[in-house]
C-alpha cells in the first residue's frame, strides 16, 4: 500500500506526456494537406478544362479526350476535397458552393462540345461548298458566295451583333441570286450550313465568355481561408503543446534534479552514519577491556574520535556529582580551552532548549542582544556548538564539541546519534568507577576480616591474661592480709596488686578491641 501514491503519481506522469505527445505531433497536418492538395488539384484541372475549351474553340483540337480526362481529374479533386474527414459545417457549406459551381462549369463544357462538334461539322461543309461555288460560272453567285465566306471569317473572330447582321445580309443575299440548277443544292447546303454557323459562334463564344468568367477563384480562395485559418489553428495549438511539453520537460527534469539530490544527500547521510556507527563500535570495542589506568586515554581518544566526525576543534566530557566534578577533554594543535571551561558547560547547557533527547546544536554561535546567553558561548571562545546532556541520579553529565569558527561545525541529520556516544562514554566511565569503588569495599572487606581475626585472637590471649591476672591480685590480697601493714613486704605486695591491676586495664582494652572487631564484622555483613 505505501507504494500506491507513487504508482499513481507514475501513472498521471505517463498520461499527461502521452497526451502532450499526440497532441504535440499535430496529426491534423496531414489531413490539411490533403485539403490543400486537392484545393490545387481542384483549381489546375478547372484552368486546364478551360484552356482546352479554348484549344477546342479555335480548332486545334481535334477530339476531346483530354477535355474528358481534366473533367474526371476535376471532378475527383472535387469528391477528395468532399471527402476530407473533419469538416465542420462552414467549410462544408464553402464546398458546397464551390460543387455548385463545378456543375456549372462542366455543364457550359458538355454544352461546349456537342455545339462545337456541330459548329466543326458546318464549318467544314461551309467550306467544302464555298470552294465548289467559287468555280460556278455565274459572277453574281461567286460574287455572293465569296462575300458570305469573308463575313463568315469575320464572324468567327468577332461574333458582335453587326457583324452576326452583315453574314445575316449575304445569306440573304445568296438566297437571292439566280442559281443554275447544277448550283441549286450546293446553294441550299451552303446557306443551310451558314445559317447553322450564323447561330452557333455567338452561342458559342457566349458559352466561352461564360465559361471563363466563371472559371474565378472567389469561392476557392473562400475555402482555402477556411482550410488555412483551421490549420494556422492547428499549428498554433500544436506550438502551445510543445511548449507545455517544454516546461513539463524542465517540471521533469527539476524533479529528478531534485530527487537526485535528496537521494544524494541521503547517500552522503548513510555513508556518514555507517562511518559513525564504525567510529562507534571501534569505541564501545576498546570501552570493553578499559581499566582505571587507561580510561583517561580511552575517552580523549574517544572525543576526538567523535569531533573528527563533525568537524569540531575542541571535544570534552563532564561529570559532576556535588562538589567533585571530573572531566575529559580534547583539542586540535594549536587551540586551548578558555579559562572555566569546559566546566561552565554543564551549568550553560540547561539555559538553552535541548528537546527530548537533550540536544543542543548551534551551528553559529552570535549574540542577538547583550544580555543573549550566546554571549557565554563567545566568551569561551565557542563559535560552533553541539552538546549532549542528562542528568542520572545526583550525577549531571555532559558531552560537548566546540568549533573556534563561527560556523564551521558541520551539519547532517544523525546528531541524534552522538546520544549513543554520550551513553558509551558516560557508561565506561561509571564501570570503572564502580569498578574501583568495588576494589576499595573488597580491601576494606579484607581489612575488616583481618582486624575480625585479629581482634578474636586478641580476645583469646586477653582471656588467658586476665586468669592469670586475677590469680595474681587474688594471691596478692591474701598475702597482704597475713603480714603487717607499713612494713616492706607489704609495699612489694601493694606494687606488685597496683602492676596487676594495670594488667586488668591492659586486658579490658584487648577485649574492648577484640569486641569493635565483631561489631564491623556485622555490619560488613549485613551490608549488603
Amino acid at each position: 500500500m505505501k507504494f500506491a501514491p507513487a504508482v499513481i503519481g507514475v501513472t498521471c506522469v505517463l498520461a499527461l506526456l502521452t497526451w502532450l505527445l499526440l497532441n504535440g505531433l499535430n496529426f491534423n497536418s496531414v489531413r490539411y494537406d490533403r485539403q490543400l492538395q486537392a484545393l490545387g488539384d481542384f483549381t489546375r484541372f478547372e484552368r486546364a478544362m478551360t484552356r482546352e475549351v479554348l484549344t477546342a474553340r479555335v480548332g486545334l483540337s481535334r477530339n476531346y479526350d483530354k477535355l474528358v480526362q481534366m473533367t474526371d481529374a476535376y471532378d475527383d479533386a472535387l469528391t477528395r476535397l468532399r471527402e476530407t474527414p473533419g469538416l465542420n459545417a462552414e467549410e462544408t457549406r464553402a464546398i458546397d458552393v464551390l460543387s455548385a459551381r463545378a456543375l456549372r462549369q462542366e455543364d457550359l463544357v458538355e454544352r461546349f462540345k456537342s455545339r462545337n462538334a456541330l459548329l466543326q461539322n458546318s464549318f467544314a461543309y461551309f467550306g467544302l461548298f464555298s470552294d465548289k461555288l467559287a468555280e460556278s460560272d455565274q459572277r453574281a453567285l461567286v460574287t455572293a458566295a465569296s462575300a458570305l465566306a469573308a463575313a463568315m471569317l469575320r464572324l468567327t473572330l468577332d461574333t458582335s451583333d453587326v457583324v452576326a447582321r452583315q453574314v445575316q445580309g449575304r445569306l440573304e443575299e445568296l438566297a437571292l441570286v439566280q442559281t443554275p440548277p447544277q448550283d441549286m443544292d450546293s446553294v441550299r447546303a451552303l446557306l443551310m450550313h451558314g445559317e447553322m454557323l450564323h447561330d452557333l459562334l455567338p452561342d458559342i463564344d457566349t458559352i466561352v465568355k461564360t465559361l471563363v468568367a466563371e472559371a474565378n477563384n472567389r469561392e476557392q480562395d473562400a475555402v482555402l481561408a477556411l482550410i488555412t485559418r483551421r490549420q494556422l489553428a492547428s499549428r498554433a495549438s500544436a506550438r502551445r503543446v510543445r511548449l507545455l511539453q517544454f516546461m513539463t520537460s524542465l517540471l521533469l527534469l527539476c524533479g529528478v534534479v531534485y530527487f537526485g539530490l535528496l537521494l544524494h544527500r541521503r547517500a552522503v547521510t548513510l555513508r556518514r552514519r555507517a562511518a559513525f556507527e564504525h567510529v562507534m563500535a571501534g569505541i564501545s570495542m576498546r570501552f570493553i577491556d578499559s581499566s582505571r589506568e587507561r580510561i583517561t586515554a580511552d575517552v580523549e581518544t574517544a572525543l576526538q574520535q567523535l569531533a573528527g566526525c563533525i568537524g569540531a576543534d575542541r571535544a570534552y566530557f563532564v561529570g559532576a556529582t556535588g562538589t567533585t566534578t571530573s572531566t575529559y577533554r580534547w583539542s586540535r594543535d594549536g587551540i586551548a580551552f578558555e579559562p572555566g571551561w569546559p566546566d561552565r558547560a554543564l551549568s550553560l547547557a540547561p539555559r538553552f532548549d535541548g528537546g527530548e533527547g537533550g540536544i543542543v546544536y548551534i551551528p553559529k554561535v552570535k549574540a542577538a542582544h547583550p544580555d543573549d546567553t550566546m554571549n557565554l558561548l563567545e566568551d569561551a571562545g565557542v563559535g560552533g556548538w553541539l552538546c549532549v546532556t542528562a542528568v542520572r541520579g545526583h550525577r549531571d553529565e555532559i558531552l560537548g564539541f566546540d568549533t573556534v569558527p563561527a560556523g564551521a561545525l558541520a551539519y547532517w541529520s544523525e546528531v541524534s546519534l552522538f546520544r549513543m556516544a554520550f551513553d558509551a562514554i558516560g557508561n565506561a566511565i561509571r564501570r570503572v568507577r564502580l569498578e574501583g569503588e568495588k576494589e576499595r569495599l573488597q580491601a576494606s572487606l579484607q581489612q575488616a576480616r583481618r582486624m575480625e581475626t585479629l581482634g578474636t585472637f586478641a580476645s583469646g590471649i586477653a582471656h588467658n591474661f586476665n586468669n592469670i591476672v586475677g590469680a595474681i591480685l587474688g594471691y596478692a590480697e591474701i598475702a597482704e592480709a597475713r603480714i603487717r601493714s607499713g612494713g616492706r613486704p607489704a609495699g612489694s605486695l601493694a606494687e606488685i596488686r597496683r602492676a596487676g591491676e594495670r594488667a586488668r586495664e591492659l586486658v579490658e582494652q584487648i577485649l574492648g578491641f577484640g569486641r569493635r572487631g565483631e561489631g564491623r564484622r556485622s555490619v560488613s555483613a549485613s551490608g549488603p
